[in-house]
């Protein structure tokens, strides 16, 4: 069925905010004052309705930053317009998400909401997101930036290169069986990226492993899961070696260290550069197959190394913001606590 909407509602071209929606939410149950509905806590409204003053100069700058062919007769403007949530002195029109940028888009307003069609099995991408919460384009991605840069400032301590005594005290069994000394596991991983309709960033960002377009990055984690060191991304285009030598990780490294890596991670000298040993599976080079030793061998390093993450493909307005998803990623990997069983 669909909504009877109020004499009420926002004048704002492309808003849907109307009385209706506010009294129906009015009447849903509080989770903060449960059983009280939202009517009867004392917490924020949704929004709220403010009239056209009567002033002639305010009344007249309401209708300019409104820019509406045909204002109604009663005219009113939502809270989510104004700077500061209601007309103030320091701020007293309408000034944010005014629907200048596009048309509206039409959309069928329903009784009822079917909250179960936003699953964690879809992917998470800005254009999922933005009818869910029915909110225009350019704030979603404003909020989703904002909190970025929160999540950063707050989580950025949180990827220390742990000491030596602390990787041998952590070590899992898996590797004290097998690689005793293993200081770091590191890899080269890519994520996937929305194709850019530039010619040359497309092809800096082609990745022929993948053949597609992706950012690459660097990930370096302790035997016990912890992660140490995440770099910048780079396009699909670099190589591992490339990554390995500007990323700043050679430089976390210590003489007598020892760094497990993929067969395909080729900086075996700039580790002996710096008396570091490197651990990887068996090549068969010239020969047919590898020795019943090499293939034992390689299979407890494939088992111990593989990881993924950040599988989903990024929208092309985030890559300002991609090393600080990267860190935050990794940060909250570590307060997951304790990934691989010591025993």
């Amino acid at each position: 069925m669909a909504l009877q909407s109020s004499g009420t509602t926002c004048a704002v071209r492309g808003c849907t905010c109307n009385q209706t929606k506010l009294n129906l939410w009015l009447k849903e149950q509080c989770y903060i004052h449960k059983p009280k509905v939202r009517a009867e806590c004392t917490c924020e409204r949704r929004y709220s309705f403010h009239r056209l003053p009567i002033e002639d100069k305010a009344k007249r700058n309401w209708l300019k930053n409104l820019n509406l062919k045909k204002p109604p007769k009663t005219l009113y403007v939502c809270s989510f317009h104004f700077v500061e949530k209601k007309p103030t002195e320091d701020n007293p029109y309408p000034t944010l998400f005014l629907g200048y940028e596009k048309p509206p888009e039409k959309r069928r307003r329903l009784l009822r909401r079917d909250d179960s069609s936003f699953s964690t099995d879809r992917t998470l991408s800005l254009q999922n997101i933005y009818p869910k919460f029915h909110r225009f384009a350019d704030l979603t991605i404003k909020t989703v930036k904002f909190w970025i840069d929160i999540l950063y400032k707050h989580t950025k301590d949180l990827i220390p290169w742990l000491p030596c005594e602390t990787i041998k005290a952590t070590l899992p069994e898996a590797f004290k069986d097998h690689f005793p000394n293993t200081t770091c596991i590191t890899d080269c991983t890519e994520t996937v990226l929305q194709k850019a309709k530039n010619l040359y960033s497309r092809s800096e960002s082609y990745s022929h492993y993948y053949a597609s377009n992706t950012l690459k990055y660097l990930v370096a984690t302790s035997p016990s899961g912890l992660v140490m060191f995440i770099s910048e991304a780079y396009g699909g285009k670099c190589s591992d070696r490339y990554i390995a030598q500007n990323s700043g990780f050679l430089d976390c490294l210590r003489p007598g260290d020892e760094v497990m890596a993929d067969r395909g991670f080729t900086i075996r000298d700039l580790l002996e550069e710096r008396k570091v040993n490197l651990v990887m599976p068996a090549f068969t080079r010239k020969q047919c197959q590898l020795t019943n030793e090499e293939v034992t061998h390689t299979r407890h390093i494939a088992h111990a190394r593989m990881y993924k993450i950040l599988s989903q493909t990024l929208p092309i307005n985030l890559i300002p913001e991609f090393d600080k998803i990267l860190r935050i990623c990794a940060a909250l990997v570590n307060l997951r606590g304790e990934l691989i069983s010591s025993t």
